[in-house]
């Protein structure tokens, strides 16, 4: 017996932004905001580089708004310089569907 899920998750949108949320963490988020009333608010706290709040914003529900809330300062552990694990190419193409 196959049980099919009514939630379908399209990871494309998430894969190229880095981060250290995995596939599974990101279905879980796609389906939390998926299962949400309609008109909900969604509050993201710490969203780094955005890859979750992509997974959140793609399944969001008629009406509901997704707010982040980060400090977004590169300092300690984020500096710049050892942010060179997140180096990723991404063309042209790949930015507009973001």
């Amino acid at each position: 017996m196959t049980i099919e899920s009514p939630i379908v998750f399209d990871y494309s949108r998430v894969k190229i932004i880095p981060g250290w949320t995995n596939f599974y963490e990101l279905s879980l988020l796609g389906i939390c905001a998926k299962l949400s009333p309609k008109n909900s608010n969604i509050i993201e706290i710490g969203p780094f580089c955005g890859r979750s709040s992509r997974a959140l914003f793609d399944n969001l529900n008629e009406g509901c708004v997704l707010h982040c809330v980060d400090l977004w300062e590169v300092k300690d552990l984020y500096s710049l310089s050892n942010l060179d694990f997140f180096k990723f190419d991404v063309d042209q193409e790949s930015l507009k569907k973001i």
